[in-house]
Protein backbone atom coordinates (compact mmCIF):
# COMPACT_ATOMS: atom_id res chain seq x y z
CA UNK A 1 0.00 0.00 0.00
CA UNK A 2 3.09 2.28 0.97
CA UNK A 3 3.39 2.67 -3.52
CA UNK A 4 -0.23 4.11 -3.57
CA UNK A 5 0.24 6.42 -0.86
CA UNK A 6 -0.62 9.65 -2.97
CA UNK A 7 -3.81 8.44 -4.73
CA UNK A 8 -5.22 7.26 -1.04
CA UNK A 9 -4.87 10.24 1.07
CA UNK A 10 -1.23 8.82 2.50
CA UNK A 11 -2.71 5.72 3.74
CA UNK A 12 0.33 3.59 4.18
CA UNK A 13 -1.00 0.50 6.00
CA UNK A 14 -4.30 -1.37 6.83
CA UNK A 15 -5.10 -2.36 10.41
CA UNK A 16 -6.91 -6.10 9.73
CA UNK A 17 -8.57 -6.95 12.56
CA UNK A 18 -10.69 -10.54 12.55
CA UNK A 19 -13.14 -12.16 14.84
CA UNK A 20 -11.14 -15.92 14.57
CA UNK A 21 -14.42 -17.62 15.32
CA UNK A 22 -17.12 -16.03 13.23
CA UNK A 23 -14.50 -15.19 10.35
CA UNK A 24 -15.85 -11.90 10.26
CA UNK A 25 -13.37 -9.37 9.57
CA UNK A 26 -12.38 -5.27 9.68
CA UNK A 27 -10.04 -3.27 7.78
CA UNK A 28 -9.14 0.40 8.21
CA UNK A 29 -6.74 2.50 6.28
CA UNK A 30 -3.69 4.16 8.75
CA UNK A 31 -1.42 6.64 7.37
CA UNK A 32 1.43 4.84 9.63
CA UNK A 33 2.38 2.58 13.01
CA UNK A 34 2.12 5.14 15.60
CA UNK A 35 0.23 4.92 18.79
CA UNK A 36 -2.25 7.36 18.17
CA UNK A 37 -3.55 6.30 14.62
CA UNK A 38 -3.74 2.78 15.92
CA UNK A 39 -5.69 4.04 18.59
CA UNK A 40 -7.98 5.54 16.14
CA UNK A 41 -8.50 2.52 13.54
CA UNK A 42 -9.44 0.73 17.18
CA UNK A 43 -12.07 3.09 18.41
CA UNK A 44 -13.55 2.86 14.72
CA UNK A 45 -13.64 -1.18 14.62
CA UNK A 46 -14.65 -1.11 17.50
CA UNK A 47 -17.67 1.76 17.86
CA UNK A 48 -20.16 -0.96 17.68
CA UNK A 49 -18.49 -3.99 19.16
CA UNK A 50 -15.79 -4.81 21.98
CA UNK A 51 -13.85 -7.55 22.12
CA UNK A 52 -13.28 -9.74 25.31
CA UNK A 53 -10.14 -11.23 24.24
CA UNK A 54 -7.42 -9.57 21.83
CA UNK A 55 -4.55 -11.24 20.66
CA UNK A 56 -2.12 -8.97 18.04
CA UNK A 57 1.67 -9.95 16.50
CA UNK A 58 2.74 -6.77 18.46
CA UNK A 59 3.16 -4.80 15.02
CA UNK A 60 6.17 -7.26 13.85
CA UNK A 61 4.99 -8.38 9.89
CA UNK A 62 7.61 -10.96 10.28
CA UNK A 63 7.38 -13.66 13.22
CA UNK A 64 4.29 -14.27 13.45
CA UNK A 65 1.50 -15.80 11.08
CA UNK A 66 -2.25 -16.65 11.31
CA UNK A 67 -3.76 -18.73 8.32
CA UNK A 68 -6.78 -16.85 8.81
CA UNK A 69 -5.32 -13.23 8.99
CA UNK A 70 -3.23 -14.05 6.01
CA UNK A 71 -5.79 -15.90 4.08
CA UNK A 72 -7.93 -12.45 4.69
CA UNK A 73 -5.44 -9.97 3.59
CA UNK A 74 -4.54 -11.87 0.11
CA UNK A 75 -8.35 -11.96 -0.42
CA UNK A 76 -8.58 -7.83 0.49
CA UNK A 77 -5.61 -7.01 -1.83
CA UNK A 78 -6.94 -9.05 -4.65
CA UNK A 79 -10.14 -6.94 -4.12
CA UNK A 80 -7.94 -3.61 -3.73
CA UNK A 81 -5.89 -4.14 -7.10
Amino acid sequence: MQQFQNQNDGNKYILTVIDVFSKYAWAEPVKNKSAANIVKAFTKIFKNRVPFYLQTDKGNNDEIKCAVVERFNRTLKTKMF
